[in-house]
């Protein structure tokens, strides 16, 4: 019998990794074309070709990891000639003699597509972009000159790289003993290392509400807000608080920074942010955001299982969301770093909203840390965190 748990670090590495790569290529290239200062798009005729090359090369990636790592854990014949040395056309009777065993539903063109992306990506590769290869290319109505490649091409390439992962998902799991709705949930979770997360938690601990669920927030219930402001919405707050820095430091007859006012415009700037990409979070207490981080101390704390036992499974659910939304808010905590570091320099009792404001900015930053550690076991930043928490009970206190 094969043993599930004997899966290669090597494997488990690749899982991580193209877990975020493509979904950061993605938040690149948007993050750019949304840019207040990208301008009209000039470039843009350069810029897709780029990101599309980029693109082909982590999706054969991808899709090579996700057949090896299914292939490890369930040892399926026929997934692993998809990242053989066989010839192309052998590729396509296999995997679609694979699907049509287990009856899954599937389109040859996608497959087809796969391949061609797959050519492209050896070309780019090997700076060799032979007649057949081109070839291969056109008859898959694909642009054959790289410097062509667009927009319609980069959306293309998503989609064969979500139904590939949803066709390599289904043969995975076909013959798990799991509901269905926790299959569905599985099927559809574009990232490897959050499903096999999601496994093996099932293949400990058994199925139940939590595991269930756990997957709906990770990449789908959290990210359906807003994650980006407009240019223009983005170029005015951008804009206000550039020059009212600039004007502050820059003024030599004044002779003290007015830390004050530029502490409020930051909160103005963060307070305009919030209100686009999550509503709610203005709707949330202190003590709410307190109960949250209690919850999730407990549940990454090992040597504590009685005590996440207690928690129940909906409550633990709603922590995590809260902690993956705050994750998803803060894109870096540097700006909030230096917010808290002007703090320093006044007296926030003096002010009950500033005082308010900060404090639930210091637990929003404290859960965004909580979750790089929930998300990739590693060394929390202790020293951060705990001048985050002296910083809270000092203005506590």
């Amino acid at each position: 019998m094969h043993n599930e748990n004997k899966i290669t670090s090597d494997i488990k590495a690749f899982e991580i990794s193209y877990s975020d790569d493509i979904l950061y290529l993605q938040e690149i290239r948007e993050t750019y074309l949304t840019h207040p200062f990208f301008g009209k798009g000039e470039d843009k005729f350069l810029f897709d070709p780029c990101c599309c090359r980029l693109l082909s090369i982590l999706i054969v990636g991808n899709i090579e990891m996700l057949a090896k790592a299914w292939y490890e854990r369930t040892n399926i014949s026929g997934l692993n000639d998809l990242y053989s040395k066989k010839h192309n056309c052998d590729k396509l009777k296999s995997f679609k003699e694979l699907l049509d065993d287990y009856n899954i539903s599937s389109e040859k063109y996608i497959i087809e597509k796969y391949l061609a992306i797959k050519n492209l990506r050896n070309a780019l590769i090997h700076s060799d972009l032979g007649k057949n290869k081109k070839d291969m290319l056109q008859k898959n109505n694909l642009p054959s000159d790289i410097q062509k490649l667009d927009e319609t091409t980069w959306n293309l390439f998503l989609e064969v790289n979500n139904r590939m992962m949803l066709y390599l998902n289904q043969i995975g799991l076909y013959k798990k003993n799991l509901s269905e709705q926790t299959k569905e949930s599985l099927i559809k979770q574009r990232s490897p290392m959050v499903l096999f997360d999601i496994l093996e938690e099932i293949q400990t601990y058994g199925e139940n509400e939590f595991t269930t669920y756990k997957l709906s927030y990770e990449h789908s219930q959290a990210r359906k807000a807003p994650r980006f402001m407009t240019k223009n919405n983005l170029r005015f707050v951008l804009w206000n608080n550039i020059e009212d820095i600039y004007n502050y430091i820059g003024d030599s007859n004044q002779e003290k920074i007015n830390y004050v006012s530029l502490i409020e415009d930051t909160l103005t700037t963060w307070d305009f942010y919030i209100s686009i990409v999550y509503p709610k979070y203005k709707n949330i207490s202190i003590k709410d955001m307190l109960d949250v981080i209690n919850i999730i101390k407990i549940y990454i704390d090992s040597e504590n299982p009685v005590q996440l036992n207690n928690i129940p499974d909906k409550k633990l659910l709603d922590a995590l969301k809260q902690t993956r939304m705050m994750d998803i808010i803060i894109k870096t905590t540097t700006i909030l770093g230096l917010f808290i570091y002007l703090l320093e320099n006044i007296d926030c009792e003096k002010n009950t909203i500033l005082l308010n404001e900060t404090k639930k900015i210091i637990l929003a930053v404290e859960l965004k840390i909580y979750y790089d550690f929930i998300r990739k076991p590693q060394a929390l930043n202790n020293k951060f965190l705990e001048t985050l928490e002296q910083k809270f009970h000092d203005l506590e206190n």
